[in-house]
């Protein structure tokens, strides 16, 4: 019996891996690709960057000091060294050779170094997984004509479809490269679009989706306004603007929760001139008056922090969080979203770390009686599983409220060889006055309190006066956390090769990122209609 089962087994192991190589050599399995359950909308990237020159970027993102010295050389080689890139090369290359074409690396080096637009779409874990490419360079819309006669006889390159541009039929080709990746690609009008993979373009069928189809044929065409959506998209200008835009989209940078700050869509960096700018989108007619109105919430949140950033939030929108809640939380979240005002804050501190940040908000009346809705919310949103204990506050005077629950959390300490260890964390939620903070550590809600107190100095107090701060950046505190998080998962008994990499590499750059000033970035004036406001870079004493 166990000999029979071992020789089954071997069969089938046998029998997968011959139908993985007899697809891999059809083409079958690089032309699957991938495709979303919920495919990205071709029309609104989470991030764009419009370039006179995509080879040009990485050294005039090295003129920014702070990028200089955490970036290594190794960003100038960017697109000399990506895998990706040399996994097409060598791809290119063949095909050249094969079929006694006249083109082959130099197809990737007019791509790069024409003017483009890049757009990127976040992936379901937030990250930036599929891209897009649009292009006009005419020797490179050649290139893409003569796939045409490479693809009937070359397994890699195949005909996948057809769009419409501006009228007129094109052709669409899959393009397999490296281990089970292909691009898409099209050209028209002396114009090329590359697309990542092909669930960005195709339904599972392997039919072009009629909405990414429109969008394709818009990026292809020869009117300037038709293929400007992208553009129209982020809001950004007709002309043809700076060296560089590189537009971040709220839904990437908000991990998600742009929702409930919708008066902020977009940041902005502009290169010209040999410096960067930054913009922010904002549009304070979609949220409430006082979401930038931040004096008060800064003298509430104590000094010296790592990183703090302003949130304008629409607490209306606070609402929708109570879906399949209880009716009590429910109505005590109803109840909370019109009790709260103005922006929140988020800071990290050194002395904590990058899971458990302070949160800060504020009330529009002190004397609101909010302690049943905070016990309701804390309760069930801060317990441990099959935990029926009711969490309790605890009163003291000066009208503080302290709501506090000890949890098990897998990173609470580090043990003697540098491993993260298991223990208790003591989750705490606090109400004084109109000041309400949260923080998964007690820490930094007790130092928030001794900060309205008087009894610690507080970040407002070290700001300069006017404009509205929308963040601050202390680079030798950040660096310190960045350290500290990097060496707990790494530790040396565990994983001795990556320590020693992030040792030699990480770790030096960290500490060139301390030696940076303190910034504040500030919003001169508060923003009373839709556009894009400058944001300065204020160096602050530190």
């Amino acid at each position: 019996m166990k000999r029979r089962r071992i020789l089954s087994l071997t069969i089938l192991v046998f029998v997968a891996a011959a139908g993985f190589l007899l697809a891999h050599r059809t083409g079958l399995a690089r032309w699957e690709g991938r495709f979303a359950p919920q495919p990205a909308d071709l029309a609104r990237p989470d991030v764009l960057v419009r370039t006179r020159s995509l080879k040009a970027l990485p050294h005039d993102l090295l003129l920014v000091p702070l990028a200089h010295d955490v970036l290594t050389e190794d960003a100038l080689f960017y697109y000399e060294e990506n895998p990706d890139r040399l996994s097409l090369s060598g791809s290119l290359r063949r095909i050249a050779y094969e079929h006694d074409l006249r083109w082959s690396d130099e197809a990737i080096s007019w791509a790069l170094d024409a003017p483009a637009e890049l757009a990127f779409w976040c992936g379901p874990a937030g990250s930036l997984d599929s891209w897009a490419l649009a292009i006009e360079r005419p020797e490179l819309a050649a290139v893409v004509q003569e796939l045409a006669t490479v693809a009937p006889k070359d397994g890699h390159v195949k005909l996948a479809g057809s769009l419409t541009s501006d009228g007129e039929e094109v052709s669409l080709y899959a393009l397999d490269y490296g281990s089970r990746r292909t691009l898409l690609v099209a050209s028209a009008h002396q114009r090329v679009v590359v697309l990542s993979e092909p669930g960005l373009l195709l339904d599972e069928g392997r039919s072009v989706r009629p909405d990414a189809g429109e969008v394709v044929g818009r990026l292809l065409s020869g009117d300037r306004k038709a293929r400007g959506l992208w553009r129209e998209a982020m809001a950004l200008p007709e002309d043809e603007g700076p060296d560089h835009t590189i537009a971040l989209g709220v839904r990437w940078f908000s991990f998600g929760y742009g929702r409930f700050f919708p008066s902020l869509e977009a940041l902005r960096f502009d290169f010209g001139g040999g410096a960067w700018t930054t913009r922010a989108l904002v549009d304070p007619a979609s949220a409430t008056a006082s979401s930038f109105d931040d004096r008060e919430l800064w003298r509430s949140v104590p000094a010296n922090p790592a990183l703090c950033v302003l949130l304008p939030v629409d607490w209306s929108e606070g609402r929708n969080l109570g879906v399949g809640a209880p009716p009590e939380v429910v109505r005590s979240i109803g109840e909370l979203s019109a009790a709260l005002d103005g922006p929140a804050a988020a800071c990290w501190y050194g002395e904590g770390s990058l899971q458990a940040p302070l949160f800060a908000a504020t009330v529009k009346e002190a004397s609101a009686p909010l302690g049943p809705s905070l016990t309701a919310l804390f309760d069930w949103g801060v317990r441990r599983p099959r935990d029926h204990a009711r969490a309790r506050p605890h009163s003291a005077p000066g009208g503080l409220v302290l709501w506090e629950r000890e949890l098990e959390v897998p990173f609470a300490a580090v043990d003697e060889e540098g491993r993260p260890t298991p223990g208790p964390m003591r989750v705490t939620l606090a109400s004084q006055g109109r000041h309400v903070f949260f923080s998964p550590d007690e820490r930094g809600v007790r130092k928030a309190l001794e900060t309205v107190g008087g009894h610690y100095p507080s970040l407002g107090e070290t700001l300069p006066a006017g404009g509205t701060t929308l963040g601050v950046i202390v680079p030798s505190e950040l660096g310190s956390i960045a350290r500290k998080e990097a060496l707990v998962m790494l530790p040396p008994g565990d994983e001795p090769v990556f320590r020693k990499a992030a040792e030699r590499h990480l770790l030096p750059r960290l500490e060139a990122l301390g030696r940076h000033p303190a910034f504040r970035l500030t919003l001169p004036a508060p923003p009373k209609s839709r556009g894009w406001e400058v944001v300065e870079w204020q160096e602050l004493p530190h």
